[in-house]
Formats: structure tokens, C-alpha cells, sequence
């Protein structure tokens, strides 16, 4: 039995051999077909993710040039908005220039009209002050003037009255002599 044993362990041994050569097999046939699953798998995935990566690239690249001429039509909008605002300040910048203008010539005129008729009413007083004060001046010189020609009278009646008495006396002088 001993020599069975041997025989049976020995076979049970070969058995166990093949079933773990053939198990061991089956295992590296299993992990390959599971490795060529992963590859497989992984190498789907990774198409898969090229394609999505793909997707997003040209979804973002269309959303950039979108943002892009959005930007540019809003920035085209901005430069137009800040070029009527311009033109309309220029105009309004005209418009106050022109009523400051018209404004300054109506107060340079009223102020023209305004010294003109104080200059008239100075002139007035003077030539009223001058005319009076030269009236008086004449008056008195005029006063003065006939005193002068009065004494001037008086004196030529004296200077006559004088010439009367020369001759008077002169005559006295002949009329004894004779």
C-alpha cells in the first residue's frame, strides 16, 4: 500500500500539477484577456476623451470668437455712444459760446448805453456849471468893465476938466502979458 500510496500521491501530485499548470494558464489567459479588455477599454477612453477634448476645444474656441465680436460690436457701440456724446457736447459747447457771445454784447452794449447817458449828463452839468460859472465870470467881469469905464468916464471928464483948468490958467498967464 505503501508503494499505491506513492503512486496515488504521486499521481495526485502530477494531478494537481496539471490542474495548477492548466489553472495557472487559464489565470495568464484570463489576465490577458482582461489586460486586452483594459487596453481596450483604456484606449477607447482615451478616444473618447481626445473627442470631448476636441468638443470642448472648438465649443471654447466658437464661445472666444463669439465673446470676441460680441466685445468688438459692444466696443464699436461704446466708440460710437462716446463719439455722438462728443458731437453733442461740441454743439452744446457752440450754443453756450453763443449765448455767453450775445450775452457779452448785449452787456457791452448796455454798458455803452449806460456811459453814453452818464458822459451826456456829465457833459450836461459841465456845460450847465460852465455856462453859469461863465455867466457869472461875465457878469462880474462886465461889472467890473463899467466900473472901470465909468471911472474911465470920470476920468476923462476930469482929464478934460483938467484941460480946461490948463487952459484957464494958461490963459491967465498970456492975458497978463498983454
Amino acid at each position: 500500500m505503501v508503494i499505491y500510496l506513492r503512486f496515488s500521491d504521486r499521481n495526485q501530485s502530477q494531478v494537481m500539477q496539471a490542474q495548477y499548470e492548466q489553472f495557472s494558464q487559464q489565470q495568464r489567459q484570463e489576465n490577458e484577456q482582461i489586460k486586452a479588455q483594459i487596453q481596450q477599454s483604456i484606449s477607447q477612453s482615451q478616444e473618447s476623451l481626445n473627442k470631448q477634448m476636441h468638443q470642448v476645444s472648438q465649443t471654447l474656441s466658437q464661445q472666444l470668437t463669439q465673446i470676441a465680436t460680441l466685445q468688438q460690436t459692444q466696443l464699436e457701440g461704446v466708440l460710437k455712444q462716446v463719439q455722438q456724446l462728443t458731437e453733442s457736447n461740441d454743439r452744446k459747447l457752440e450754443q453756450v459760446r453763443g449765448t455767453i457771445q450775445s450775452r457779452l454784447e448785449k452787456l457791452q452794449s448796455d454798458n455803452n448805453q449806460k456811459l453814453e447817458q452818464m458822459r451826456q449828463t456829465v457833459d450836461e452839468k459841465l456845460h450847465e456849471s460852465l455856462e453859469k460859472r461863465l455867466g457869472e465870470s461875465f457878469k462880474l467881469v462886465s461889472e467890473r468893465l463899467e466900473v472901470v469905464h465909468k471911472g474911465l468916464g470920470e476920468m476923462q471928464h476930469l482929464a478934460s476938466g483938467v484941460g480946461d483948468l490948463k487952459r484957464v490958467l494958461s490963459n491967465v498967464k498970456t492975458r497978463g502979458i498983454w
